[in-house]
């Protein structure tokens, strides 16, 4: 239904371009960690403008990604060097540098509710589980889970790229690749 002019969200073969929604706000962070802004009201055809954004997280080094949770008034952001940070709206912090360590699996992801900050954690090559560990807002981590379940086939290695809300609902959204070919899926975790 709409589609912005296209914008380089950086040139490193690397995993990039994380979104979050504040209202009626799109933002993207990308590679360097600086983000651009889509106001939701106003996009609604194919030539829309991003323009950079003038919220930033600097502050805590470079952003990788962040949610912002409209219930508890915060974001839970995570910088490139594997630290989660929990930041007041105005971008103070409430807890910050907590360590992300899941063995040698770097973080991917993270998203919100009302009652905790959910982690997710990249398998590489991984044909069984991926991993999330689950924080409280006062940054204490309270648990771990693995999603399980997927039937792709023994001879396919995929990895969940993001996790996120819709509604009470956690999705999980894992590529899949073998030789020749790479697919996108959308998992319900229950």
């Amino acid at each position: 239904v709409a589609q912005t002019t296209s914008f380089k969200p950086g040139a490193e073969k690397i995993d990039n371009s994380r979104i979050f929604i504040i209202e009626n706000t799109l933002y993207c962070i990308i590679q360097d960690g600086s983000m651009v802004e889509i106001d939701l009201n106003a996009f609604n055809d194919f030539g829309y403008q991003v323009k950079k954004s003038s919220l930033s997280f600097a502050a805590y080094g470079t952003a990788f990604d962040a949610d912002w949770c409209e219930q508890t008034g915060k974001f839970a952001l995570i910088t490139t060097d594997k630290k989660l940070h929990i930041l007041n709206e105005d971008l103070s912090a409430s807890v910050k540098n907590i360590e992300l360590k899941n063995g040698s699996l770097a973080p991917t992801s993270v998203c919100t509710d009302g009652k905790f900050i959910y982690v997710n954690y990249k398998n590489g090559n991984n044909k069984t589980t991926n991993s999330v560990d689950v924080y409280t807002w006062d940054g204490e981590k309270v648990g771990s889970f693995d999603i399980t379940g997927f039937t792709l086939g023994t001879d396919v290695n995929f990895n969940v790229q993001g996790i996120y809300f819709i509604g009470d609902e956690l999705h999980a959204t894992v590529c899949s690749w073998t030789t020749g070919y790479m697919k996108y899926h959308d998992w319900l975790v229950n």
